[in-house]
């Protein structure tokens, strides 16, 4: 679930609204409703019709409840078969923060801590996000497990809200060690905080 935009939604299920407001506005964002304000996927079928309809296509493939950091599921990210790239996107707002406070899916995130971070160091009182633990949960919890499902798609990490290049490069170097050989391999998408950027009160 995704929360209803305040501009350019179509959620009226056909496929030529969608064309309408992309030759309109040069945007559209499609959904179904789905109650408290939220949409939900338009469906496989609406979904195939209003694809070739634009130069790109984002689907958002899990949601983290509005939080930085997320460790997905068992059956997260859900891949649409005909995509050409997955952007992984972590918030660097939760370096420093404790993961109960920024974490979504916290219990899958300290069992990736436990198998792959520093053994009994995620179920400690005040857990607390470093760069090499956001590193692994980014690794472990996205990259990898992508990169093995579907090994011709690229997968690349978003590092959002980097405000800094010690923070950049600190995660880098970190990202590198978890995922040695591969990481740089797709590359990464470097960006800053949303709430600065103009673009922000766009939804």
């Amino acid at each position: 679930h995704m929360y209803r935009p305040g501009r350019f939604g179509v959620l009226s299920g056909r496929a030529e609204d969608v064309e309408g407001q992309l030759l309109g506005a040069g945007l559209a964002v499609a959904g179904n409703e789905a109650g408290e304000q939220k949409i939900s996927f338009v469906g496989e079928e609406l979904y195939r019709k209003i694809c070739p309809m634009a130069d790109l296509v984002l689907v958002e493939g899990d949601g983290s409840r509005r939080l930085p950091v997320k460790a997905p599921g068992k059956n997260e990210p859900v891949i649409p078969e005909n995509s050409d790239l997955v952007l992984a996107v972590c918030g660097l707002s939760a370096l420093g923060q404790p993961g109960a406070k920024v974490c979504f899916r916290l219990e899958y995130a300290l069992r990736l801590m436990e198998t792959y971070g520093r053994s009994g160091y995620a179920g400690e009182p005040g857990w607390i996000l470093t760069f090499k633990n956001l590193a692994c949960l980014m690794a472990y919890g996205y990259l990898k497990p992508l990169r093995a499902v579907s090994p011709k798609i690229p997968v690349i990490p978003v590092l959002n809200q980097a405000d800094t290049e010690e923070m950049v490069r600190r995660i880098i170097e970190g990202l590198k060690v978890q995922a040695p050989g591969d990481f740089m391999d797709d590359g990464c998408l470097i960006t800053g905080g949303l709430t600065e950027d103009e673009s922000a009160g766009i939804f």
